[in-house]
């Protein structure tokens, strides 16, 4: 009895999620790869000296100017307002995932309707 090729690809449409939902997770469970999200190859490419890639992330990148106008995508003719209000103390709590603190921004009423909401 000849096997025929509408049973092997109908065979092949049900095992493929089967593989990517159930088999693909259970071998990365049982042989996971590095502790590192990025592979070798990304990291040789992206930290070629073998530099710590902490040290890397604090340091201040030149090429990244948030302060530049241009930096954010804003509608034509529409310049940004956004007055300098020494009342906001920013406290960086952890940079991954990056969590930031802004002492006063909101008011205790918009703080208690965030709350009830």
């Amino acid at each position: 009895m000849p096997i025929k090729l509408s049973t092997i690809l109908s065979s092949l449409f049900y095992l493929l999620p089967l593989y990517l939902f159930v088999l693909a997770p259970l071998l990365r469970q049982f042989f996971p790869a590095e502790e590192s999200p990025l592979s070798p190859s990304t990291t040789d490419y992206l930290f070629p000296n073998g530099a710590d890639q902490d040290a890397d992330d604090l340091a201040p990148s030149p090429a990244l100017n948030l302060l530049d106008d241009t930096f954010i995508s804003i509608d034509d003719g529409v310049t940004p307002d956004c007055p300098h209000d020494p009342a906001y103390r920013i406290h960086l709590l952890s940079r991954t995932p990056l969590v930031i603190y802004i002492e006063g921004f909101l008011t205790p009423t918009e703080a208690d309707h965030l709350v009830n909401i």
